[in-house]
């Protein structure tokens, strides 16, 4: 049996997480977050966690989908841009439902992140703006052993 990977993203990143699907399959059996995940009547926190169980693995997308006002030190502030607000407790979620070595956050190498994820070794890609193409650096190295208590963690997903 093929091991399952939830996928998460905002909806403006669902190229990059249809990218992480065909990446990661036919070796893994993979379950972007907007292909009838959300049960009716339900709310979307409720549905994450039901249905975290029944991952292998998850994936969250940090594409720079916001522009933040950071504070620096004193009154100073900088703009960058940074993942989507619901992303960061969603993979937090995941990471204390699976496990913080299945469960991974994909960030664009651009994007600024939450301070509280700064000691977490992320895996990054590079978007190669007008190629249509999104040169996603570590995700081909994710492999299923099998064996589901032998599976790899972060050592064979991040750079």
């Amino acid at each position: 049996m093929k091991s399952r990977i939830f996928i998460g993203s905002s909806t403006e990143s669902l190229k990059i997480a249809e990218t992480v699907q065909k990446l990661m399959e036919p070796e893994f059996e993979c379950e972007i977050w907007n292909k009838n995940f959300f049960d009716l009547n339900q709310s979307t926190y409720d549905n994450l966690v039901q249905k975290a169980p029944s991952f292998d693995y998850a994936v969250f997308i940090g594409d720079p989908d916001d522009m933040v006002i950071r504070r620096n030190t004193g009154e100073q502030t900088e703009k960058k841009i940074a993942p989507r607000d619901n992303v960061y407790p969603e993979f937090a979620l995941y990471a204390g439902i699976l496990s913080a070595a299945r469960s991974f956050f994909l960030l664009d190498e651009a994007c600024g992140i939450a301070s509280d994820l700064k000691g977490i070794t992320m895996s990054y890609y590079a978007d190669q703006e007008g190629a249509g193409t999104h040169d996603l650096i570590g995700v081909g190295k994710m492999h299923d052993t099998g064996d589901r208590s032998e599976r790899r963690g972060t050592e064979q997903f991040c750079r």
